[in-house]
């Protein structure tokens, strides 16, 4: 039964953790969006580095939607199913990182690259 208690109180702080993670973002967005980090906006930044593979503004429109997915992954980890568990304990190469682990970085990573883009600092914007 102990051990049952542990392993419950592992897979909640895992689950706290992606979800602290996944508001980072959502926060840093934000944050970028009203020009708190200074800088410049997605667009603009675009609009004044075109490339040939630069897709027009209404492709852009994709990032509601993933983000809405983004959020339904976030409800799926606090409502948990016997289904969803079996997803989201899977672990994978090349770092045998579960996919708890693997969203709470993409998150995470997602916070710290904007602030770096709004301010046009791409080289250390194309590490994060």
């Amino acid at each position: 039964c102990r051990s049952r208690a542990i392993i419950l109180h592992q897979m909640l702080l895992v689950v706290g953790v992606v979800i602290g993670a996944y508001v980072a973002m959502v926060a840093s967005n934000v944050m970028s969006m009203k020009g708190i980090f200074g800088g410049k906006d997605n667009k603009t930044i675009s609009d004044e580095h075109p490339t040939y593979v630069t897709p027009d503004g209404k492709t852009f429109a994709i990032w509601g939607f993933i983000y809405m997915l983004e959020t339904a992954t976030v409800l799926a980890q606090i409502f948990p199913s016997q289904s969803s568990e079996v997803l989201l304990e899977q672990h994978g190469p090349p770092a045998n990182l579960d996919v708890r682990t693997r969203l709470a970085m993409a998150f995470l990573a997602n916070a710290f690259w904007l602030p770096l883009w709004a301010n046009e600092r791409f080289w250390p914007a194309l590490g994060v």
